[in-house]
């Protein structure tokens, strides 16, 4: 895991799961080279180290679901599972029961992810893959604890519990669980490159919009023949922004561009596609009926009229035109921005900061038009 975080360094879950599960194995290694004097010790010490590896595991499935794992939860888990067990060792109790409280704490914890990765079940089928192996690591752990009072009856030392059945059980289930963890966290990682790569091929690179490639994608997913003519294809313009880079350089007119997009997103609907086709051109595809997206237009117009954009001068505002059209069920997305570009172009004709709808879907809308000087 650590080998993959080399390759891209800003994953740091990646890291995160290396530490965990080199953390694990050193505590598996603890207790099968007898490295300390006593069971007690040995179990007192490896168990520091599978909770470690615990912690490590639960940050990194969370930092990648980009929230932090609970602090106080892991630590207190932690803290109390080892003090139990320091008192059994100190009180000379046998050492199943010390087992049980290590694998309880364990199950316990990783229980606790579970609970807060549970956006993971919601997820794609990866991620609640991921997730169901999770809830299969924390019972694996409570199970053990259950099997502890009948497998482990009077051992006493670290070769009895290395030739133990209890022992060849754990062996076999950690190396199983571990090796499928590990294989479902690299498809993650792989799956995750992937949308990555995808999200930058099918993004604008300046404003973070969606481009014609992407604007493709997303209807296709989004929009089916079905509901075509329940969407609207809106086409908006920054009116003048030739003047803006003229006046003020590129730089700050690819800034007005990003919040521009910004703006767009911001006000539109969740379900609404939001794209760029062209230089201070954006699409935008709108679900509702032709009066609900005429109104939509006409509040997006009147908002960008009011709107104070960050890099330009206090009192300098600026206006958009728009022009739209409802897509038809012989249509394509390409052939109603066309129609909506046509209304576009009469917006310009009339002065520009309004809406402009083709199409006789709209002949029983009322027209609204914001005329807002910039």
């Amino acid at each position: 895991m650590s080998g993959v975080w080399m390759l891209d360094t800003k994953r740091k879950h990646m890291l995160l799961f290396g530490l965990g599960f080199a953390t694990f194995a050193t505590g598996l290694l603890l207790q099968v080279l007898h490295l300390l004097p006593s069971l007690n010790a040995e179990v007192f010490t490896a168990t520091a180290f599978y909770l470690l590896a615990g912690l490590f595991f639960c940050e990194a499935v969370m930092v990648r679901l980009g929230r932090p794992f609970s602090p106080f939860a892991g630590v207190a888990i932690s803290v109390l599972t080892l003090a139990m067990i320091a008192y059994l060792a100190q009180a000379g109790i046998a050492y199943k029961y010390m087992a049980i409280v290590s694998n309880f704490g364990l199950g316990a914890m990783i229980a606790v992810l579970c609970i807060k990765s549970q956006q993971l079940a919601e997820g794609n089928w990866i991620e609640r893959t991921l997730h169901s192996v999770l809830m299969i690591f924390a019972m694996h752990f409570f199970l053990r604890s259950v099997l502890t009072f009948n497998m482990l009856e009077g051992v006493a030392s670290s070769e009895e519990l290395i030739s133990s059945k209890y022992w060849t059980l754990v062996t076999i289930s950690v190396s199983f669980i571990g090796v499928l963890l590990g294989l479902v966290i690299l498809v993650v990682a792989t799956a995750d490159v992937v949308n990555e790569l995808q999200g930058e091929r099918d993004s604008d690179p300046l404003t973070g919009v969606l481009n014609r490639r992407g604007l493709e994608r997303s209807i296709g997913r989004k929009v089916t023949a079905s509901d075509k003519n329940k969407r609207a294809v809106i086409i908006a313009d920054i009116d003048h922004f030739k003047a803006i880079n003229d006046e003020f350089g590129h730089s700050i007119g690819d800034k007005v561009l990003v919040e521009f997009a910004s703006l767009l997103r911001l006000t539109a609907d969740e379900g609404t596609i939001v794209g760029r086709v062209g230089g201070e051109e954006f699409i935008l595809i709108v679900e509702g009926s032709a009066e609900q997206c005429e109104v939509f237009a006409n509040r997006l117009c009147n908002h960008v009229a009011r709107y104070s954009f960050s890099m330009l001068p206090n009192g300098r505002k600026l206006t958009s035109s728009f022009g739209m059209s409802i897509m038809r069920n012989h249509e394509t997305v390409w052939d109603a921005a066309e129609r909506a570009d046509i209304a576009l172009l009469r917006v310009k004709r009339r002065g520009r900061n309004r809406v402009a709808v083709e199409g006789s879907e709209f002949q029983n809308t009322a027209h609204v038009n914001y005329l807002l000087t910039a």
